[in-house]
Formats: C-alpha cells, structure tokens, sequence
C-alpha cells in the first residue's frame, strides 16, 4: 500500500484553485508480470477563488479505481526502463462534489527508470474517457503525466508530479 498527503496548485483566467487529497494505491501482485490495483485520491478538499464568483469550497471522497498493471520489458540498470500498461476503471462513485454518474477510466503506457541510486523518473501517455465537470457529457482525453522520483529509503519517497490532460 502507497499512501501520501499530496497539495495541488492551479491558475487559469483569474482564477485559483487548491486540492488537498491523500492519494492511496493498494497493489496486489497475482503473478510476475501483473498485478491488481485498487486506487483512489480518497478525502479530498477543494478551495476555488474567482475574481467574479469569490470563494467555494468542496469536501468528500474522491471516485475509486480498480485496474491491473501489466509489466513487459524489464529495466537494464540505468541505460534501460522497466516498461507496463496500467488501465483503470472508475465505476460511479464519490460523495457530495466528487460523485461521478457514469463509470470512467484510462489506459497508460508506464515507464520506471531509475537513472541515479535514489532517483527515478516515471513519464506515462494514455488516453481517458472522463465525466465532464457539469455530469452531463463523457469526454476522450490524450494524456501525459511525469512523476520525478527521490527515495533516500524503501520506506520514504519524495516526489513532484506534473500532467495535463490533452484534448
């Protein structure tokens, strides 16, 4: 089980917008190359600020995945990444501003390269189908995310995580 405290900051047009969620990924091996995931932001609490609209707040728990891994190339000490697909599902779930009404999900091309001792860098593409923000539309969405790795343990990780859908 992974878990964490994870802030997000964003600005667009004016407005601001603070996520505050404990991101939690429990991962079960059922052989040597997959693996079963169950996923999830959990509580998570929003704080928006429009210049017109002034300050709205959210709290509730976020949707859950259930998805696998599937691990096909092996990592080659530092001149090689391990290489996987993971593809999630989120059936409808969440509480209060966090429900969705239809079931989502993704699929992604993973990589795990370990290119220093206690540094690894993890890029990932994919696609998505999300919920739009009013309920009412299913969406298609290009992915990107990268996630820069410092682990000074095995028990302790440092991380910066950026990504965008693309539409």
């Amino acid at each position: 089980m992974v878990t964490g405290l994870q802030r997000e900051y964003r600005s667009s047009n004016g407005a601001q917008s603070r996520t505050l969620f404990l991101p939690t990924l429990l991962r079960m091996g059922l052989s040597e190359n997959f693996e079963f995931r169950i996923e999830s932001n959990t509580c998570t609490r929003t704080t928006e600020t429009d210049s017109t609209q002034g300050t709205a707040r959210a709290e509730g728990i976020a949707p859950v995945s259930v998805g696998l891994e599937y691990h096909f190339i092996d990592a080659d000490g530092r001149q090689q990444p391990s290489v996987g697909v993971i593809a999630r599902v989120f059936p409808r779930y969440g509480t209060r501003d966090f429900q969705t009404t239809r079931a989502t999900g993704d699929f992604r091309l993973v990589a795990d390269w370990d290119f220093l001792p206690e540094w690894s860098l993890n890029p990932n593409v994919g696609v998505a189908l999300y919920e739009s923000s009013d309920r009412r539309l299913l969406y298609a969405a290009g992915l990107f995310a990268a996630t820069l790795n410092f682990n000074p343990s095995k028990s302790l990780s440092f991380f910066i995580d950026t990504g965008t859908p693309v539409f």
